[in-house]
């Protein structure tokens, strides 16, 4: 597989402008929206919209083993910037966190692979998207662990009409399904903790028109972890994502 930046987009009409992409977060109405589960349970959600704004869509961001952090709502602040409504579930909420410092990733990774029942965490994802439908069509947009949990609500859920995945190297674990949509997964050449193993099963069973890989490390699109972040990578795949967006919403 060639590893690229931006040479993916020669295989599309896509037209990439030169200027960049302003990642800082943008005005925004801010809210919280309460869901209910299949089970009862109710958490909150993160909502972002542009000021007096029709949106074109809905994007459901997915966050990392970090939960809902300030980067991830600056995500959807971003997704708000090119007028569509964007929500974050708190899909820690049964945990009773909504998110843990990046000092704390040991227990941030226990707490989604050891303690998150995984099965909940998609029922929650299922209602979120029951509720937004409401709103527009439904895009789902997850990083790292979010990006796996997004490739699993898709594969079971037809009202998805496009998935786009950050560093989701937990993937590779469930290649027996696919989401029933569209759909864009990124990755880092540079990422330590893709293994050797993953990486082959990713490139073996998932088409590579789907795989998109860049010279980076993991994470990077978080602008607060400034060691991970790369600001031209980041600005390329969300190139990708929006036209995507515009293309099935």
């Amino acid at each position: 597989m060639e590893y690229v930046n931006s040479q993916f987009f020669r295989s599309s009409n896509m037209h990439i402008e030169d200027n960049r992409i302003n990642i800082n977060a943008c005005r925004s109405d801010d809210y919280t929206m309460t869901v209910e589960s299949k089970d009862g349970h109710s958490f909150d959600c993160f909502v972002a919209k542009k000021f007096d704004i029709e949106p074109r869509g809905v994007v459901i961001c997915l966050g990392e083993i970090f939960g809902l952090t300030d980067y991830l709502k600056d995500v959807c602040r971003r997704f708000a910037n090119e007028n569509y409504l964007a929500i974050a579930p708190d899909l820690y909420s049964r945990l009773g966190v909504s998110q843990f410092s990046y000092a704390d990733k040991e227990m941030a990774h226990q707490a989604a692979t050891q303690q998150l029942d995984q099965r909940l965490a998609i029922d929650d994802i299922e209602a979120t998207i029951k509720e937004a439908e409401k709103f527009g069509n439904i895009s789902l947009v997850g990083f790292s662990y979010g990006a796996t949990l997004g490739w699993l609500a898709c594969s079971k859920n037809p009202s998805v009409q496009y998935f786009a995945g950050y560093y989701g190297n937990r993937i590779a674990l469930y290649t027996e399904v696919s989401p029933q949509c569209p759909y864009d997964l990124f990755f880092g050449s540079k990422d330590v903790s893709l293994s050797e193993e993953r990486k082959s099963i990713i490139e073996s069973c998932i088409a590579s028109s789907n795989n998109h890989f860049f010279d980076v490390g993991h994470g990077f699109d978080c602008k607060d972890r400034p060691e991970d972040f790369d600001q031209e990578t980041s600005e390329v795949a969300f190139k990708l994502v929006l036209f995507n967006l515009d293309q099935y919403l």
